[in-house]
């Protein structure tokens, strides 16, 4: 999942960065959420059928709201020095 680009060309540096490994894996990748919809990832990802797992590329200051969203309540802030930021979420998270 990646966050729905702009028109214009803003917001699509998340798109951008999965849509190489979308395209090896031969997936699509669901770009049906905006940037600040965190209910609508945790649809996406209550809703995903496939096997695997669900990754979620999104715009740093959202992600600590969609791991909220997703069931952590004690969700990492985004650390503003450091961008790249991984989090390993639990079976039970999104169920």
């Amino acid at each position: 999942m990646a966050m729905t680009p702009k028109d214009h060309g803003k917001r699509n540096r998340p798109y951008l960065t999965v849509l190489p490994l979308a395209e090896d894996l031969g997936l699509e990748v669901d770009i049906s959420c905006d940037r600040d919809d965190p209910e609508c990832v945790k649809d996406g990802v209550d809703n995903f059928d496939g096997d695997g797992n669900v990754l979620i590329c999104w715009e740093h200051d959202a992600l600590t709201d969609i791991i909220e969203e997703l069931g952590d309540d004690d969700a990492p802030e985004y650390p503003e020095e450091d961008r790249p930021l991984s989090v390993d979420a639990p079976d039970e998270i999104g169920k």
